[in-house]
């Protein structure tokens, strides 16, 4: 119904938003920007929020990851004249494979919800994400300076924890800040 597409659209556009959010969060975009990370995902957690099955929810995950991937590993194929042909084909299919990898954790919050509360299920979120950017950083695929805990690295007063809490406990707290909010 015409509703209906106007509720998608609406949850499409909130979804990108969250994608350009997260991704003008990282450098080399400088100082003020990294503060975007600390509600970045919250237009993201307000449409999961609303999502039922896990193909609904796993398409807006996509989706958000998509809009992320591209603006920051868009480099990656080399995009000039003389470029060589594989590494912009290499370059292509990272962009539309790498978002794969963030439908872990959304999984992982789809199957909680069977066990607990929506509500209740969205607070493991944060711990769901950092277990998924550890086990993506032990394999050959990672691209570690997209874990949320890096985009952090030009925000110099806040960095300073993660001397004691490492960058997938500033990771923790970016997540957990977004679900509080």
């Amino acid at each position: 119904s015409a509703e209906e597409k106007k509720s998608l659209n609406k949850d499409r556009v909130l979804l990108i938003i969250s994608g350009i959010l997260l991704a003008l969060s990282f450098p080399p975009v400088p100082f003020p920007a990294p503060i975007l990370l600390f509600f970045a995902l919250v237009p993201y957690l307000i449409v999961i929020e609303r999502r039922e099955r896990l193909i609904d929810l796993n398409r807006a995950t996509y989706l958000m990851a998509f809009v992320f991937c591209l603006l920051t590993l868009y480099w990656v194929g080399s995009w000039q004249k003389k470029a060589d042909t594989f590494l912009m084909i290499s370059g292509t299919l990272l962009v539309f494979v790498n978002p794969v990898f963030f439908l872990i954790p959304s999984t992982l919050l789809y199957f909680t919800r069977k066990i607990f509360s929506p509500k209740h299920a969205l607070y493991f979120l944060p711990f769901f994400y950092v277990a998924y950017e550890y086990a993506y950083m032990l394999t050959d695929l990672s691209f570690p300076w997209l874990s949320l805990g890096n985009g952090l690295s030009l925000f110099t007063l806040f960095i300073q924890i993660a001397d004691v809490i490492g960058q997938l406990g500033l990771s923790l707290v970016i997540v957990l800040i977004n679900v509080l909010l």
